[in-house]
């Protein structure tokens, strides 16, 4: 009888490390699994901030480049009208003689103060130099024709005709 019982015990007891053997065995395995889980969402979580990253450095490096455009952009129009300026006085200034002051060839003066400012060379010039006779009118005693020669106008009629378009008014309301 005690050895029946001593091998009902030892059956018992070798189901129950059976069973817990089988237990341990899925516990292990789904840590397994859930480590692979664990790694390929870290994995995957890497390649995204790795292309968030280098998406930012792309988006910096046009950043950067627009401003080098942009810094470029307004050197050239400052340039642009200060050499107009310079020449203010020289009726003979026109757009040859600007594109040559500027190195460039007409062409490309004409796309770069087009799209830059919205107004062709020619009309630029004609800009300034109303802008300038106007600050002149308002500020000293000089006559219109004064003013109109004085600003690199040759006609003192085409003078007013240019001004009235630009500003809605004639010179003679003395810059108004």
């Amino acid at each position: 009888w005690d050895t029946a019982r001593a091998q009902r015990i030892a059956l018992i007891l070798l189901v129950f490390f059976l069973l817990l053997l089988v237990v341990l065995a899925v516990v292990l395995y789904r840590v397994y699994r859930y480590s692979l889980r664990v790694k390929r969402e870290r994995e995957e979580h890497a390649r995204i901030v790795a292309q968030q990253q280098k998406q930012l450095e792309d988006m910096t490096a046009v950043l950067e480049r627009t401003k080098a455009e942009q810094s470029m952009d307004e050197r050239f129009v400052e340039q642009l009208q200060k050499t107009i300026e310079q020449h203010m006085d020289d009726s003979d200034f026109n757009v040859e003689a600007l594109s040559e002051e500027l190195s460039m060839s007409r062409a490309q003066l004409f796309r770069k103060t087009k799209t830059l400012m919205g107004v062709s060379p020619v009309e630029l010039i004609r800009h300034i130099r109303l802008r300038k006779a106007k600050q002149m009118l308002l500020n000293t005693d000089m006559t219109i024709q004064q003013v109109a020669y004085s600003v690199g106008f040759t006609s003192p009629s085409y003078f007013s005709k240019c001004y009235r378009e630009l500003f809605g008014s004639l010179p003679t309301a003395r810059g108004k």
